[in-house]
């Protein structure tokens, strides 16, 4: 099956689970947040740097992040990926992180909490 057309991605039509996710995490994540109504964008590219998921508003991913951190790839590289993190908001982007080990055991929390913070962030814009 195509996921991408399952779950209509942007710019995803042609999506495949195996090939396009990095983990598990992943797909787990972005199943609950479709779920719940948080459009989702995946693999955006800022610089060097690739981010797991971006929100999307008004059919553009927006500078809100979420980077699901699985245990088994980013035990041993917690420096490099906080290094990461402080580069991408020094950029400008927001940055969400989870742990692979939260999303499943509580995924709809963790979809609660961006969109939490999505708003939250996007009033704070508006009163700057």
């Amino acid at each position: 099956t195509n996921l991408g057309k399952q779950l209509d991605l942007p710019g995803m039509t042609e999506f495949e689970a195996e090939r396009d996710y990095d983990s598990e995490a992943e797909r787990h994540f972005l199943q609950e947040a479709k779920e719940c109504g948080l459009e989702l964008t995946h693999n955006k590219e800022v610089g060097r740097y690739r981010i797991d998921f971006s929100v999307v508003e008004d059919g553009q991913p927006t500078h809100c992040n979420i980077s699901i951190l699985g245990e088994k790839w980013h035990k041993s590289k917690l420096p490099h990926d906080f290094a990461r993190m402080r580069d991408l908001i020094k950029a400008g982007e927001l940055m969400i992180p989870f742990t692979a080990r939260q999303v499943f055991a509580d995924p709809s929390k963790c979809v609660s909490e961006v969109k939490s913070i999505f708003s939250k962030w996007r009033q704070a814009l508006a009163s700057a």
